[in-house]
């Protein structure tokens, strides 16, 4: 549900303490881990149109969770933004 806030490349397989880059501007506290394909171009999240949801017993692989967020973190992203892009 909503948009893409982040991903990353796992293996197949069994993975652990995977670490996601979020795009703080645009995430909420209410997040959604979902698995997919990598069908396209190896490497290269290309959703939604060739690299789909992975499914299991007709059921997309998604796993809600939350996250703690604070003005102060957001305030800190934006006006390290400001700085990468020369507007302070």
């Amino acid at each position: 549900p909503g948009g893409v806030v982040g991903y990353t490349h796992v293996e197949s397989g069994s993975s652990s303490n995977v670490i996601i880059k979020i795009h703080s501007f645009v995430a909420t506290d209410s997040l959604f881990a979902v698995l997919h394909y990598d069908r396209g171009e190896a490497g290269v999240f290309e959703y939604p149109a060739i690299d789909i949801e992975q499914r299991a017993e007709g059921q997309i692989m998604i796993k809600p969770f939350r996250v703690s967020t604070s003005w102060d973190a957001m305030l800190i992203n934006l006006t390290q933004m400001a700085k990468d892009a020369g507007t302070e």
